[in-house]
Parts: C-alpha cells; structure tokens; sequence
C-alpha cells in the first residue's frame, strides 16, 4: 500500500515534470516562430502585399502546428487518466486521497 502510494507519488512528479517541459518546449517554438517571422519580414525584398499574405500563411502553418501537438498531449493525457482510473477500481483509492484532494488538472 505504502510502496503503491510512493510509486503514484513519483508517477505525479515525472508527469508534472513532463508538463513542465512540455510548455516550455511550445513556449520556445512560439518564441522561435516569433523572431523568425520578425527576422523574415525586416529582410525579406518583397512587396508589402506579399510580406502580410506571407505572416498570414506562416500564421496559420504554426497554429496547426501547435494544434497538432496539443492535440497529442491531449490524447495521451485521457490515456493516463483512464489508466490511473482503472488501477484505482483495481486497487482502491488510498486513504490519504479524497475527492477534495485529488486534482487531475
């Protein structure tokens, strides 16, 4: 029981640590995104027109891009979740857990 408790204890940890990384991650792909296009636009020889309908396309290419990628953490999120619930039909939920204390966000 003990062990199971450390065991769930360190698998939150390793998940938080994994969120962590995972929005700096997207957070440097918007930076990145960001100083690109600023970069582009300041030196690209093209016609203004051209420059906006340019930001426009890149615009939509990184918000799929970065739909893309939630979308993925998203689902491996429900997959952890419905795990995490099966093992607590399997195992109960600890004593130290309550429903006023468990957050799954």
């Amino acid at each position: 029981m003990i062990r199971d408790l450390i065991e769930h204890l360190h698998s939150l940890k390793a998940e938080e640590r994994r969120k962590t990384a995972c929005r700096n991650m997207a957070k440097g792909a918007a930076i990145g995104t960001l100083v690109g296009l600023i970069v582009g636009v300041l030196f690209a020889p093209k016609s203004g027109k051209e420059t906006r309908q340019l930001i426009a396309d890149k615009s939509v290419d990184t918000a799929e891009a970065v739909k893309e990628t939630v979308s993925g953490y998203v689902e491996e999120l429900m997959v952890k979740v419905e795990m995490l619930e099966k093992k607590i039909r399997q195992h109960g939920q600890p004593e130290c857990a309550s429903e006023d204390t468990v957050s799954l966000s």
